[in-house]
């Protein structure tokens, strides 16, 4: 669901758990997917299913990147800027 209606719960959508992977990325600088998956479960009840959707949201931002060698999730964002 990447369109919210007012019948969703603010906390329960696409955009929320982009937040919520954004902050968890921001405070480590790096993460491993295993471990964000499980973050994200943690934090918003039946959040497993808004996690693909919201780790491609912030792929196609230029949020965050993917790297292969170390398996790691990164967080790209310099300065705190969002265009």
């Amino acid at each position: 669901m990447l369109y919210p209606s007012k019948h969703d719960h603010p906390d329960r959508t696409v955009f929320y758990a982009s937040f919520i992977m954004l902050r968890a990325l921001k405070n480590e600088g790096a993460i491993s997917y295993n471990d964000l998956f499980r973050f994200v479960r943690k934090e918003i009840k039946n959040g497993h299913y808004l996690f693909f959707d919201a780790l491609h949201f912030l792929f196609l931002m230029g949020f965050i990147s993917y790297q292969k060698q170390t398996g790691l999730l990164i967080y790209q964002v310099e300065n705190d800027r969002i265009y």
